[in-house]
């Protein structure tokens, strides 16, 4: 999905790299993480041995931002379905509605009530993890193209190379700090 505006993606050098023109290397769809990957390969294959080389492991990088933040979609989807504005209303309601007018409860039904009492609280963690994934979704996202726009910079012959080469470094390794703060990818079932 589509991630929080950020000043960064404004900057004029930022622009250029995004939307700069090489033969053979059509610039990625904004909000597709994937076609990053698609558009570095590309990149990769229009450049001498010697920067294709030098993309290969930003490549993987880039390859692992994609996975990660496709789990991260699939954990907000399921979050999205089960803890819902919708539901949350729904729960507190019925907990109201438990708890209203009730002089003397028998253990059954103060035991439904705590029940209720205690999925409200749950619904309220998972809205809470849903923001957190929401967030961390797009921290990667903006790695991801920044490091599509560090890598244009690169592979541009009349770039500082040094200084661009040590900007990946930093980006790759922001992004594997990122990525080790994330559980391992679940596969998806197949039906």
């Amino acid at each position: 999905g589509p991630t929080a505006p950020s000043a960064f993606w404004r900057q004029r050098d930022v622009v250029r790299a995004l939307t700069f023109d090489t033969p053979g290397v059509r610039p990625p769809s904004t909000d597709l993480p994937g076609d990053y990957v698609r558009a570095m390969i590309d990149l990769q294959r229009q450049n001498p041995v010697g920067s294709a080389h030098a993309l290969e492991l930003p490549i993987v990088m880039a390859r692992r931002l994609v996975t990660a933040i496709a789990s991260l979609e699939r954990e907000i989807a399921v979050l999205n379905r089960d803890a819902s504005a919708e539901e949350t209303a729904h729960v507190a309601a019925r907990l109201a509605n438990l708890s209203e007018g009730v002089s003397t409860m028998r253990d059954e039904h103060q035991s439904l009530i705590e029940i209720v009492q205690r999925e409200l609280q749950l619904l309220g963690r998972m809205n809470q993890r849903k923001v957190l994934a929401r967030n961390e979704q797009a921290a990667l996202f903006d790695l991801l193209r920044e490091l599509w726009a560090e890598l244009v910079r690169f592979t541009d012959s009349s770039g500082n190379h040094s200084a661009t080469a040590a900007r990946v470094g930093e980006l790759m390794e922001q992004g594997a700090a990122l990525l080790a703060t994330q559980p391992a990818p679940t596969p998806v079932a197949k039906v």
